[in-house]
């Protein structure tokens, strides 16, 4: 298995934000049962879904759960164009084209019980792969092997890719930024994945203005 450092990260892990991450994750456990994957999508791109998820994945591991965090964002990877991995990394569409094997795949965090498996390379059938028999059987495999999985999926208004994977997952999550969404918007999106028959789990709203609205405390710009 690769070796990963994100906690030195301070792009995406930022020390200021963690109880807000904690009081998300508290939520999820005491709101759920037996929820083990959970799909993190937002209405348009960076509204900061990928740093959302991974940080509920950082919440659950620190607690000492075995999670896996997934980037599904197989088109536009936040995760591999901005933080960890090089350029060709391999990853989820590697896999899924028969072109590596899961121990290819996977990374392992500084956090033991966190592992990543980034996107991988360009595939030019991103919605077939994510459709595809061998994507049901990899997630059923993890769902034995982890305590949480968190998705990192493309945003609902750009591709249909979340709403394949909503229909494979537990629970979903929507980030909406702060005046970078529409209410008609965010409302049209959680009715999108309402119909997936996934559980809802609510809307995380993301970037607020802080100097404006003092009364969301110390967290920076979320």
């Amino acid at each position: 298995m690769h070796k990963v450092d994100i906690l030195k990260n301070t792009q995406v892990i930022n020390p200021a934000t963690e109880e807000y991450y904690n009081k998300i994750r508290t939520n999820i456990q005491f709101s759920c049962v037996d929820v083990k994957t959970i799909l993190v999508t937002s209405h348009t791109q960076s509204e900061g879904k990928s740093t959302v998820s991974l940080n509920i994945a950082l919440s659950f591991a620190k607690l000492g759960l075995n999670v896996l965090y997934l980037d599904a964002d197989v088109r536009k990877s936040a995760l591999t164009s901005r933080f960890y991995f090089e350029d060709g990394a391999l990853g989820l569409t590697n896999y899924l084209s028969g072109l590596s094997s899961l121990d290819d795949i996977l990374y392992q965090s500084e956090l033991p019980n966190l592992t990543i498996i980034p996107a991988g390379n360009y595939s030019p059938n991103p919605t077939e792969l994510l459709e595809s028999h061998k994507f049901q059987q990899l997630l059923a495999s993890f769902k034995e092997q982890y305590d949480y999985i968190i998705i990192d999926a493309a945003p609902i208004g750009v591709v249909v890719d979340a709403l394949i994977l909503a229909k494979q997952s537990d629970a979903s999550l929507l980030v909406a930024g702060s005046q970078m969404v529409k209410k008609n918007e965010v409302l049209r999106t959680v009715e999108q994945l309402n119909n997936t028959q996934s559980q809802f789990l609510g809307v995380i709203l993301n970037k607020v203005n802080v100097k404006k609205n003092r009364s969301y405390g110390n967290y920076g710009n979320y």
